[in-house]
Formats: structure tokens, sequence, C-alpha cells
């Protein structure tokens, strides 16, 4: 059974309600009994879900349960770890973002980098590393100084996309400007994940965070941005954090001239 250090006492009080048996409780049954409005429910069951310490329940996100550990498998040889399913996604969506995207945007420097491939490098734990991010530097007329936004990008397929990809997004808010969930969802798949599509999206309005639906994740004509980010002011302290444990070391240093 998973630990829960370091919570707060209201994070305690909702954690210790919730089955430790695995068992899903819904949030009317859980706001109930712990006799809390909403927004002091949501407040604080959000900061358990981020960190993995409560999970969405099944069905349309209206439940929550404790992750049990799984039973510790016989050893076996070592093997290459598995892609994800959406691995063979993230180079051409960092395409179409460097080439089309930032233009749209009206980006001069900035960089597109695929930061999910980074083996056993130590990236800050769980849901900390991005699928793609892009790194933008920004100029006024009349306002001094130099501002560093990060676009963050967790790149789903229709198989494998549901809620809790908003909260794997969310999780990067806490260091990075501007957060999105990017689905690849066929055209003839759009109908039959259209409920789901639409859980996920009032999930991440709530959140700010931005969806972008693509039928051809290759071809920027095709995105279809449901949701805009909304942008997030990041301590500059967790912003250079980021930046340092996610961004490779030519990027960097290419980031320092332009701030300079």
């Amino acid at each position: 059974m998973p630990e829960a250090p370091n919570l707060s006492a209201d994070e305690k009080t909702l954690y210790d309600v919730v089955p430790n048996d695995g068992t899903g409780i819904g949030n009317t049954s859980l706001r109930e009994k712990l006799g809390w409005d909403d927004a002091k429910y949501w407040a604080t069951r959000d900061p358990l879900i981020t960190r993995g310490l409560l999970k969405l329940g099944q069905g349309r996100g209206g439940s929550v349960r404790r992750p049990v550990a799984a039973a510790a498998p016989a050893p076996v040889a070592a093997a290459a770890p598995a892609q994800p399913a959406e691995a063979a996604l993230w180079t051409p969506a960092a395409k179409v973002l460097e080439e089309k995207w930032s233009k749209d945007l009206l980006f001069e420097e900035f960089f597109v980098e695929v930061t999910a491939q980074q083996g056993r490098r130590n990236t800050g734990g769980t849901w900390t590393r991005p699928d793609v991010l892009v790194v933008n530097v920004l100029t006024y007329q009349n306002i001094p100084g130099k501002f560093v936004e990060v676009y963050t990008f967790e790149v789903k397929t229709h198989e494998n996309c549901d809620v809790p990809a908003v909260y794997e997004a969310l999780a990067h808010l806490r260091s990075a400007t501007h957060a999105y969930v990017l689905v690849s969802v066929p055209p003839d798949k759009r109908e039959s994940i259209k409920e789901l599509i639409d859980d996920i999206a009032e999930e991440a309005d709530r959140h700010g965070v931005g969806v972008i639906l693509a039928s051809d994740i290759a071809n920027y004509e095709t995105w279809e941005f449901r949701l805009e980010a909304i942008a997030r002011q990041p301590d500059p302290a967790k912003l250079d954090e980021f930046i340092e444990t996610q961004v490779s070391e030519a990027n960097r240093n290419k980031l320092r001239k332009w701030i300079k």
C-alpha cells in the first residue's frame, strides 16, 4: 500500500476517508462524508491526484480510489523497455509544433524537443516529464527584459486517452507556463469517443489545460484546438529547475545565449 507522506491536515482527512483496499468512492459521496463545499473538496482532492496518491475511478471520472500495489513479479531476464503506444506520435507532433504551430504564434527565438525518451535520467518523478515541450523567449516593445515560456504537450492515441491525461499535463504547470493534452483521433473514431473527449475537455477547462484533437498528427491542417491553454506564472526557481532537468544541454546553451 503506498504511503501518503507530507500531507496537509485537509489532505490527510480526505485521504483517510477513501477506502484503503483500492475500492472507488464517488466524489459526491466523499464530499458528503467530509461535509465540505465544492471549492474545498476540489482544492484538496486535485493535488492528491496530481501526486499519484489517489487515482480517478472507472467511468466518467466521478470517483477516486487509492492505488493498490501489485504483487512483485518473479525476476526475469532484462529486456529493452516497451515503448508506449504514443511513441510513434512524438516526432511528427514535434515537427508540426516547430514548423507550423510556432509560426502561427509568431515565435522567433524558440526550440522544440521530444522529452519523453530520456531513459533512466532523473527528471523529478512521476508525471514530471512531458512528451514534447516548446521553449520560447518573448520580448515586448514597452516592457524591459526577456521572458521565457515553456509549453508542454502530453501526446495520446485515441485508444489510450483518458481523463487522467489532464492530470499528467496539470502536473507540468507547477513549473511550466502552458500545458496541453494532444490526442490523435482518426475521423472514423471521433464519434465513438465523443463522450470521453467531452469528459477530458470538461476537466481540462476546470484547470486551464489546453486540449488539441488531431485527425492526422503530422498534418497541422487537421489540428483542432478544442481548448487553449491558460498561461501560468510559475515560481522562477521551479521554471529554471524544469528547464535544467528536462531540456538537453545543447538547447539549454541556446536558451542562455538568447536571454543574455
